[in-house]
């Protein structure tokens, strides 16, 4: 959710992207050979799929596993998407840090094959990292969030893509991420790999054509004209910025792929100016915004990411702030699930 004044001086990005990636940008249309997995404006058959119950310690927020499995032969795929804006090294840090840790839980179940890990990276646009295939190892894997947590050091106004446009806006693009990452990596069979996305953000997000979980306004489109320079920034005369898929589509997609979906979110944020949040939980960042909607709680009458896929929520502020891991959460989940038939929504 990083977030700049008009006066910063943004310094020139160096792209440290891994080799080839996929780019799906908000204001791109997609390419002809890109997958697609729920396009369109077909319902996502929402259900009420409970309130859920917060647990004690790194449990998080959500419906809890489906019915189990007759047999517990699975693979494991982990994808992280993960939000790289100028607010988020904490985050990336604590990534580095102790994704290791994950890979160890992994190797110690006996899988049938190692585990494989992708990476989808985002602000205002996307990248699939390593052309959505799995990393050789977790050392790679380890490698590709150095280079972004570096990448987002010298330039936290960056683009996910390495654009030269600064990001000014205050949603992230979650959205497009989520269903990049549902519909471009490259999963292994869904009947015998236990799929899933771990998405980490501090920001709410933009959705096409609809009201944004930061705001109650509605999302204001380019004129015919064009935009005014400068413009870009939330809730101005026109935005530059916004997702190419809805909520409703990225649940689809999410969903038609089998993929149990668990974030790291901030519940508040915004810009730094009223309340600018502790320096532990990055800068660039407030506290007086909900951006928890969507994450957290139910995006208007539509049930929260997590709870659509099956997955859970934890804050991820109470990981700065030293209540819980990143790594012991994940794990608890992964263990929760796997070999788990998929929820039927």
């Amino acid at each position: 959710m990083m977030r700049l004044q008009s006066k910063l001086v943004l310094s020139a990005f160096a792209c440290a992207c891994a080799s080839d990636p996929t780019v799906v940008s908000p204001t791109e249309s997609r390419s002809d050979g890109d997958a697609a997995v729920g396009e369109g404006d077909g319902d996502t058959g929402d259900g009420d799929t409970g309130d859920g119950d917060k647990g004690d310690g790194d449990q998080g927020e959500g419906d809890g596993p489906g019915s189990e499995r007759e047999s517990c032969e699975q693979d494991i795929d982990v994808v992280f998407v993960v939000d790289v804006s100028g607010s988020m090294v904490p985050a990336l840090s604590k990534l580095l840090a102790e994704v290791g840790k994950v890979d160890d839980a992994l190797e110690a179940k006996d899988l049938p094959s190692p585990p494989h890990y992708g990476l989808v990276t985002f602000v205002d646009d996307v990248v699939v990292m390593n052309s959505g295939a799995p990393y050789a190892n977790i050392d790679a894997l380890k490698a590709a969030v150095n280079a972004e947590v570096q990448a987002t050091q010298l330039n936290p106004a960056r683009q996910a893509t390495g654009a030269l446009e600064p990001n000014l806006s205050w949603p992230e693009n979650s959205l497009d991420a989520l269903y990049a990452a549902a519909t471009k990596f490259k999963w292994r069979d869904a009947e015998s790999t236990h799929r899933t996305i771990i998405h980490i953000t501090d920001a709410s997000f933009w959705e096409w054509k609809a009201v944004s979980s930061a705001k109650g306004d509605p999302m204001k489109l380019e004129p015919a004209g064009g935009c005014p320079v400068g413009a870009g920034v939330f809730d101005t005369a026109c935005t530059l910025v916004s997702s190419k898929h809805s909520y409703d589509e990225t649940i689809d997609a999410l969903r038609a792929a089998k993929i149990w979906a668990n974030t790291f979110a901030a519940r508040t944020g915004g810009p730094p100016a009223a309340t600018p949040a502790p320096a532990s939980h990055g800068t660039f960042r407030g506290v007086d915004v909900n951006v928890g909607i969507g994450f957290h709680e139910s995006y208007g009458d539509k049930p929260s990411i997590a709870k659509s896929s099956g997955g859970l929520s934890w804050d991820v502020d109470e990981v700065y702030d030293g209540k819980i891991s990143l790594a012991t959460p994940i794990n608890e989940a992964i263990a929760a699930t796997q070999c788990m038939e998929y929820p039927i929504f």
